[in-house]
């Protein structure tokens, strides 16, 4: 007996019995709906059986005024929304940024869509500055959202307003931890951690000067009112310094930054009769920002020499209230201007 033979006579053999009876019976009724049923999951639907799916977006068109945004958007987002409600942005309608339509969210994403608002030293520190440069290098559409991995070129709505945060990450008081998360996106941590670090000495420089202007101004025989106008100057350049630092700006830090204010002091002597008068060191910029300053330019090489080889000894008083006598620690020397324990 053949194969196809023995199949058959096996066939045959169940042909009567319960189960099988059943299964041909249920075969036979149906079995044109089978072939029916596996000839659509083979070939498809025929043309116009169903509908074709959609091609257009679920999400209407618009126009919209703001109450509507701001109805469906909490809704969908309440915490993007909240973040904007605290944020600075807060003064201007959804609309001026993102459009009264769907579809404009790439323009609000660009450059042009900040420097409409945003322009002077903050727009022209950031054009010149290396993220700046890249950006028009790369010409980059914006289609994509403003997160980690999507863009090698910085806009400033990518730093400013990363990940749908419309409440300004790389303002100062929300803390370096979320500057620190959006330029680790395109950078090293170490280098990230290298160019803050950088970036603070070059303010603290910045900010000395300031001080040192203002120690000065007050030494004009008219008082500071004097010479408010060269402050105003200086308070300007030093806020160039700290866009130079922010935008990666070598034009602001420098050239519009740390000369700018050292002519700045340059006049203040000269208005004040001054002209001797310069900072010597900044004491415990952490604990006081104390500023030592030399009228002698005789002996101010000795005192920079001092500080240089750490030759000079502080010494630390504190005023404080204990509950009994031997509570009381006493002062605290510190030889080279090292602190030893505590402040």
């Amino acid at each position: 007996m053949t194969g196809t033979e023995s199949v058959a006579a096996c066939s045959e053999s169940r042909r009567d019995t319960g189960v099988d009876a059943v299964v041909r019976t249920i075969h036979q009724g149906v079995s044109w709906w089978c072939v029916v049923i596996v000839g659509l999951i083979m070939f498809g639907l025929p043309p116009g059986v169903m509908p074709a799916p959609s091609t257009s977006s679920s999400r209407p068109a618009g126009p919209f005024t703001q109450a509507e945004c701001l109805t469906c958007h909490t809704e969908r987002d309440a915490a993007l929304v909240g973040g904007w409600r605290s944020g600075p942005h807060a003064v201007i309608l959804c609309l001026e940024c993102h459009g009264a339509s769907h579809g404009e969210l790439p323009a609000a994403r660009s450059d042009t869509g900040c420097t409409r608002c945003h322009g002077g030293e903050v727009a022209h520190s950031y054009s010149t500055s290396k993220h700046g440069v890249l950006v028009r290098l790369e010409h980059p559409t914006w289609q994509k959202p403003l997160e980690r991995g999507n863009y090698r070129a910085p806009g400033c709505a990518y730093c400013h307003l990363h990940a749908g945060d419309h409440g300004d990450g790389m303002d100062g008081t929300r803390g370096p931890a979320v500057r620190e998360w959006v330029c680790s996106g395109c950078h090293a941590p170490r280098f990230v951690a290298d160019q803050f670090k950088a970036g603070e000495e070059l303010l603290s420089i910045g900010r000395l000067k300031a001080r040192e202007a203002e120690a000065i101004a007050r030494r004009h025989p008219q008082g500071a009112d004097a010479v408010a106008d060269l402050l105003e100057d200086v308070q300007h350049h030093l806020r160039n310094l700290r866009l130079g630092a922010g935008h990666q700006s070598p034009d602001y830090q420098w050239w519009h930054g740390q000369p700018a204010l050292d002519g700045d002091l340059i006049r203040l002597r000269e208005a004040t009769g001054c002209d001797t008068l310069q900072a010597l060191h900044r004491l415990d910029r952490v604990t006081a920002g104390l500023v030592l300053f030399s009228k002698n330019p005789c002996t101010r090489h000795r005192y920079h020499e001092l500080f240089r080889t750490r030759s000079i000894e502080k010494i630390y008083h504190a005023v404080a209230y204990v509950g009994c006598a031997g509570a009381l620690v006493g002062r605290r020397t510190a030889p080279g201007g090292r602190h030893r324990g505590g402040r």
